[in-house]
């Protein structure tokens, strides 16, 4: 990393006011007999924009500062250059970094979010992680052992901890996030579910708003997932005349009666999108906002399983507002 350098102007003028002896400036034309080495030294930066010669009444140079007016001058010079040379380290203390932060004060929002979203399933292996990120700068391990106590692994719905070991990483360059990781201390069952649990967010702390997780009396955000293979609806959301259903793995939908929408408010709701891939969302696009709405689907999935039901009752009263204004999200 470049650091900051002080412009050499100031210092050039700094040597003159110091100088025992006057000079003149060069008469037009003229050049003072300089050797190639304080030639070069004497050469302004390119970087540096050098300010004219100011020019007194009937077109002459003006003449160099003497005796009493050079000595009135040059303590406010010499103050300036210092102040310059201050805020020049200052700056360069920034850009190497050793300014640390203070969270609880700092401009900057320093957000969470888990690596995973809530009702996954053939999870298998994958990191079981809390992404720290403070708007792409460097978050340091100290900065996040606070929420590390908040942090948990437990068995679901019955909230049981389940023993885990916590790693905590720095971002780094390649990434900005901060991690922390939950390692089991014994491999996890593949066909209960489990939930990674942050039961307070401590001072300085907000949650992500584009990572939306479930919350429940006795923790204040909830993801649940599985290790297994059994494909469900993970959630429900409703933007307007738009619903997008969240598939806990991805699934295949081959035609357009894989999923559908019944009842009296769901009027012309379509299947959108291109069919025969897979995907973890699906969207269908209606004539006019559902309320409340039926979902049955036939669709399996990549691995060849079907959903868990084949029908799921959407109410109004179950949703609630989540992101956006005007979108609602229900939860199985």
């Amino acid at each position: 990393m470049k650091e900051l350098r002080f412009a050499p102007t100031l210092l050039l003028l700094f040597a003159c006011a110091c100088g025992s002896q006057e000079a003149p400036l060069a008469q037009k034309g003229s050049e003072p007999n300089l050797s190639n080495e304080s030639k070069s030294s004497a050469l302004p930066s390119p970087a540096v924009q050098q300010p004219a010669v100011a020019k007194a009444t009937g077109g002459h140079d003006q003449p160099t500062l003497r005796g009493a007016e050079r000595a009135s001058r040059f303590p406010a010079l010499k103050a300036d250059v210092e102040h310059q040379q201050a805020r020049l380290e200052a700056a360069n203390l920034k850009l190497r970094g050793k300014q640390s932060f203070d969270m609880a004060t700092d401009a900057l929002p320093t957000t969470v979010r888990f690596s995973t979203s809530d009702r996954t399933t053939s999870f298998g292996t994958s990191p079981k992680q809390l992404l720290v990120s403070r708007a792409g700068a460097m978050v340091e391990e100290r900065h996040v052992q606070p929420l590390a106590e908040h942090f948990s692994l437990r068995k679901w719905p019955s909230m049981k901890v389940v023993p885990s070991r916590l790693t905590v990483e720095a971002s780094a360059a390649e990434s900005p996030d901060a991690l922390l990781t939950l390692v089991p201390q014994q491999p996890l069952a593949s066909d209960i579910w489990y939930a990674l649990v942050v039961d307070a967010l401590p001072g300085g702390f907000e949650w992500s708003a584009q990572a939306p997780a479930m919350s429940t009396a006795g923790a204040k955000h909830v993801v649940r997932f599985m290790v297994g293979d059994q494909p469900v609806v993970s959630a429900v959301r409703v933007c307007g005349n738009d619903v997008y259903v969240d598939f806990s793995e991805r699934m295949k939908l081959t035609g357009a009666d894989d999923l559908q929408l019944s009842g009296a408010a769901a009027v012309g709701c379509k299947l959108h999108g291109d069919l025969g891939g897979s995907a973890l969302t699906a969207l269908l696009r209606c004539q006019s906002e559902p309320a409340s709405f039926a979902l049955t689907t036939r669709a399996q999935s990549v691995s060849g399983q079907s959903l868990d039901v084949a029908s799921l009752d959407v109410t109004a009263q179950a949703m609630t507002e989540y992101g956006a204004t005007g979108c609602r999200i229900f939860r199985p």
